[in-house]
């Protein structure tokens, strides 16, 4: 709109140029009574053609070469050039010319904007007319002195054009003599005249480029815009569509324009998106989610956006773009089904089963509760000896079973490996539990057949009611494991009942308490590391894992005593100790290429109200810069006081630690707690990871994972890569940071070093 306008303004004004243009010329020629009729004759036509090719938008050349051969045919010997202005290169180009030579033009080609440069040059520096009667005594061409020779020029009398729109030099109108010659008063007048006309023609033909490099740009916008993208009347009938709406809906152009939105949106959203329609109508943009069907019927989930079109002051209509979000909103965790759900056998997971328990609880009711632990017999050895992958199908198939005689309102639960467990509320007897649970054990006794191979297991059950007295609903299951590990201990294909007297095989864990406090006291801990590595085969950092190295019993497993020592408490200066020991150590890996570590957090240091303090002075000590260190946490971490956990995790942030969820998947959190929490790193649980390249279900998750991570700028790193093909399809689907035996095992500090300076050799060759 703004565009016409100053192309009719500069249209306007070129008319009265020409007018004033052709009266000067009136007096000129007046003076030669000999020619008055015909040169006015001549004057008329020229400018009509002048006027015509203005109005008519003719090529800018041919435009400009009829003011040359205008002021060439009314001043004798005359001969014009026109040059534009380069503003990023300051330099000048010819335009237009008819009579002096194609040589000279292109030798002037490039002429810079100085003071001191020919007459063009000095003319477009200074901003004001240069005229020499005779080039070849003016210092200014000394330059030229050969060329202007050579094509035999003498006189040359050149003007600034002057942009009509902010005054700025845009170029020069010269014209050149073979003799010397200074130019008349009415010749100059007519000189200037058609200079302002020069700047009319080329200030309009640069509109028009822009005006033209705009309706191109919205074209594209419009028609190549990846979103549909449509206009719709007052009535909101479709005006003009793109290509994508016409994809979205299957339908062709001719078949929407004239036709109402609603032919598009489901009926369940009909009200809702006419209230935002009207809404637009009043001038408020909208923005909205519906569900639109195409022609075939498939519902669609679209973000709407929905702009009131304005012209002259008056909204005549409604813009819209609507983009597809049914993908986004499929995969979001498919990850949220995810967070509760384990993603092998479909069942809720442990975090649900605990959060079903927490809410049993609440309710205070006198029902009775059952949770029933069960455990596979000979599981293990089927797994390790036929494969991975069977097992993953022995294990989904026990959960179809167990389906089948656990119905709702009980809840099912994949506990974690080949442990699965049950929240019984619909029975009152024991008596109805015991025959529930001897149905399990005969469900699972028939013969797992998968594909040629076929494998019989049993199954351990330990049984606890709320009958006794606790205080936290996962003593309940603490309490049916324990039982379960009774049913074990006599023979399994068994069923145990939990009692008080269990408690006594605590001692165990008693014993074990005294001895990590010895473990601690004589220093038995030690780091081992296992290193990060990149997409590229580097190394990114270092996982800190804890070992303990027993006197006399050799190295305990983690499982053994990790899950005690955060009973006792023992805990909290064992993870001290592993952040300080990796503090020190991590000197030592830099020199190696290894600059930063990763280090476990217990959820109970959460608890302490010196946890902030304690792990700032530990960085102070030994100098931790920024990305140097970081921090692991578990999903159960999140379960309660989310907003305390997330003021903690900022004030670690705050002090230069990087934050990551530790086996995400696998527990607890879901991308909710990613928006909430200072988190910029996640470590994929490597039960995603496994055989990735041939299972489905793991590479769907995991790529989801991957995909809605990157949006918000989380690190991603895949725990327990084992093979090449998995490596290679993480790498192809853009995980960036992975760590598992196909790397390295964890390794005590030593061998780590020795492996790090192995690895920088290899890639300094």
């Amino acid at each position: 709109m703004q565009g016409s306008v100053l192309e009719f303004s500069l249209l306007a004004t070129g008319i009265v140029l020409i007018l004033i243009t052709a009266t000067v010329f009136v007096v000129v020629i007046g003076k030669r009574a000999e020619k008055r009729y015909q040169g006015t004759n001549y004057l008329i036509q020229s400018h009509y053609e002048a006027f015509n090719s203005l109005a008519r938008h003719r090529d800018i050349e041919k435009r400009l070469q009829g003011i040359c051969q205008l002021i060439e045919s009314q001043i004798d010997g005359a001969m014009c050039s026109i040059m534009v202005a380069d503003k990023k290169r300051q330099t000048l180009s010819t335009a237009a010319s008819i009579s002096l030579p194609k040589s000279y033009n292109r030798a002037l080609d490039g002429l810079a904007i100085a003071d001191g440069v020919g007459a063009c040059g000095t003319a477009a520096s200074l901003g004001e007319p240069v005229l020499i009667a005779d080039m070849r005594k003016d210092e200014r061409f000394s330059k030229f002195r050969s060329l202007i020779d050579q094509q035999g020029l003498v006189a040359c009398w050149s003007h600034p054009i002057f942009s009509i729109i902010n005054s700025d030099v845009i170029g020069t109108f010269a014209v050149y003599f073979s003799e010397p010659r200074i130019p008349l008063g009415p010749e100059l007048e007519v000189i200037v005249r058609n200079r302002d006309l020069v700047a009319l023609i080329i200030e309009q033909e640069e509109q028009r480029r822009k005006q033209a490099r705009f309706e191109q740009s919205q074209r594209s916008l419009f028609t190549h815009n990846p979103d549909a993208v449509f206009m719709l009347d007052s009535d909101g009938n479709f005006t003009s569509v793109n290509r994508a709406v016409c994809e979205l809906l299957s339908l062709k152009e001719e078949e929407l324009l004239g036709k109402h939105y609603e032919l598009a949106v489901s009926e369940c959203d009909r009200k809702r998106t006419s209230e935002h329609f009207e809404a637009a109508k009043a001038g408020i943009p909208q923005s909205y989610e519906i569900k639109a069907k195409d022609q075939a019927g498939q519902l669609h989930n679209l973000a709407i956006t929905n702009i009131p079109i304005i012209t002259n002051g008056q909204i005549n209509g409604v813009h819209g773009i609507a983009k597809d979000i049914t993908e986004r909103i499929q995969r979001e965790e498919a990850l949220e089904f995810l967070s509760s759900h384990d993603s092998l056998t479909r069942l809720v997971n442990r975090s649900a089963m605990e959060q079903r328990l927490q809410q049993l609880q609440e309710t205070k009711s006198e029902t009775a509760i059952f949770v029933i632990f069960i455990d596979l017999d000979g599981f293990k050895p089927i797994n390790d000896s036929l494969g991975h992958q069977l097992g993953d199908e022995v294990l989904i198939e026990t959960a179809q079973r167990l389906q089948q005689v656990i119905l709702e309102p009980n809840l099912l639960c994949r506990f974690g490996g080949d442990e699965f467990v049950a929240i019984i509320q619909n029975m009152n007897a024991f008596e109805q539990v015991n025959a529930l649970c001897a149905e399990v054990l005969a469900v699972l006794e028939q013969p797992f057949r998968i594909g040629e191979v076929e494998v019989s297991l049993s199954a351990a059950i330990g049984v606890a009611a709320n009958d006794i007295e606790f205080k936290h609903p996962m003593e309940l299951t603490q309490r049916a494991d324990i039982a379960m590990y009774e049913a074990k201990k006599r023979g399994g294909n068994s069923i145990y009942w939990y009692s008080a007297n269990l408690d006594e095989d605590l001692g165990y864990k008693v014993a074990l308490r005294t001895k990590i406090q010895e473990a601690l006291a004589q220093e038995q801990f030690e780091l081992f590391y296992q290193p990060i590595m990149t997409d590229k085969g580097k190394v990114a950092g270092a996982e800190a894992l804890i070992r303990w190295q027993h006197p006399t019993k050799g190295y305990v497993s983690p499982a053994d005593f990790i899950p005690v020592s955060e009973r006792t408490g023992q805990i909290i200066p064992i993870s001290e100790w592993v952040l300080k020991q990796a503090c020190h150590d991590l000197q030592q890996l830099k020199r190696c290429g290894i600059k930063s570590v990763s280090v476990n957090f217990s959820p109970i240091q959460f608890y302490r109200e010196d946890f902030v303090s304690k792990t700032k002075a530990i960085l102070e000590k030994f100098d931790i810069k920024p990305g140097e260190l970081t921090v692991e946490i578990t999903e159960n971490v999140l379960v309660n006081d989310t907003q305390r956990i997330a003021d903690l995790l900022q004030q670690l942030r705050d002090m230069g630690l990087d934050v990551a969820i530790d086996d995400f998947g696998s527990g607890f959190a879901s991308l909710r707690y990613l928006n909430m929490l200072p988190v910029n790193k996640l470590k994929i649980d490597r039960s995603f990871i496994e055989n990735i390249h041939e299972n489905s279900h793991n590479a769907a998750i995991t790529c989801g994972i991957l995909n809605m991570v990157a949006d918000i700028g989380i690190e991603t790193v895949a725990e327990g890569v084992e093979k090449e093909e998995e490596c290679a399809y993480l790498v192809e689907h853009g995980c960036h940071f992975m760590q598992g035996f196909l790397f390295s095992k964890p390794k005590p500090l030593g061998e780590l070093l020795q492996w790090a300076e192995r690895q920088q050799s290899f890639e300094n060759e």
